[in-house]
């Protein structure tokens, strides 16, 4: 566990500062994200999410465009996050607010004929919708909370409806 600190270490003391600060607020995503949530809630750039993949810090998917981060460089970016509670809550509150805005905004697509589509766009992102519900749990924060339950239940009882093989746009 030293050695693999210890080059996490030396490739961290390589990047720049704004890289650093940049990738230490990405670490809040949980099973990857696509670039537009990158960018509201870290503010990356393309360019700046180009240079953290040339510098092995993400991977980007090419076939569905999503960046990963491997968990444990994840794991020390958050260390270092939470090393700073001020940005670890902006941080946070950012992930939070925008994976409840998807959700409303997935609620629409459940209903329609994209059905399948927002099944899919939220099945890839169950696990950022998931932190964002325990973060406004933890905060007590019951509007944002419903914000995500709502289309979460619709989302989840489409797809059993999906898995007992039934399709309402066939």
């Amino acid at each position: 566990q030293r050695s693999i600190r210890a080059v996490f270490e030396g490739s961290w003391e390589k990047l720049a500062a704004a890289e650093r600060e940049l990738f230490q607020r990405m670490s809040v995503f949980r099973g990857g994200f696509m670039r537009e949530a990158a960018g509201e809630v870290a503010g990356a750039s393309l360019r700046s999410l180009s240079r953290l993949v040339n510098k092995s810090f993400l991977l980007r998917n090419p076939n569905s465009g999503r960046y990963e981060i491997h968990e444990l460089l994840r794991q020390y970016a958050a260390e270092r996050l939470e090393a700073e509670p001020d940005s670890a809550t902006v941080a946070f509150e950012a992930h939070a607010a925008y994976f409840a805005k998807f959700m409303e905004q997935m609620l629409g697509a459940l209903r329609s004929k994209r059905q399948r589509e927002a099944l899919d766009e939220i099945e890839a992102d169950i696990e950022n919708i998931r932190s964002a519900w325990r973060y406004f749990t933890k905060q007590g924060r019951a509007e944002e909370m419903a914000r995500i339950i709502v289309p979460l239940w619709y989302f989840l009882e489409i797809r059993c409806w999906y898995h007992a093989g039934l399709d309402l746009f066939r």
